[in-house]
């Protein structure tokens, strides 16, 4: 399977989320300390990936300085506490969102109007431990009755 190109001055890939949604598949990568990302989706054919959406997450940030983490130098990769969740397509294009996890809260981004809510309030021993490794610990559940 082709993957996006990677940027130029990095050698490796930081796979961030990959997910479905509605039947399209999704694919985010995330260089360095970056609250600007592209999703890419996989063309019907799965010939290639093409940026599907351009998320600018500094609305969030300003509006939740928790998610800086004053530990790290702004170049650091973890300077920014953020994990996706994963991505949802609504019936409209403007109803897509990605749900995120920041500290204390998970969040409901709307990728088309860029507008975000909070879906849940997290005690504050449940989120910290998980916003360490970001990307890293979430998957999503198939109802199935495959064994696995």
């Amino acid at each position: 399977m082709p993957m996006p190109p990677i940027p130029d001055g990095w050698d490796w890939r930081s796979n961030y989320y990959f997910g479905e949604s509605c039947d399209h598949l999704h694919y985010i990568e995330i260089y360095g300390p970056q609250i600007q990302f592209n999703v890419y989706e996989m063309k019907r054919d799965y010939s290639a990936w093409f940026v599907k959406y351009q998320v600018d997450l500094s609305p969030v940030v300003a509006a939740n300085p928790r998610m800086i983490r004053d530990n790290f130098e702004p170049t650091d990769w973890y300077y920014y506490a953020l994990s996706v969740f994963g991505l949802v397509r609504g019936e409209q294009e403007e109803d897509s969102f990605l749900i995120l996890q920041i500290p204390g809260k998970a969040i409901r981004y709307n990728i088309v109007w860029k507008t975000f809510e909070i879906v849940h309030e997290f005690e504050e021993a449940e989120v910290d431990d998980s916003l360490r490794f970001p990307g890293v610990h979430g998957f999503q559940y198939i109802e199935s009755l495959c064994c696995v």
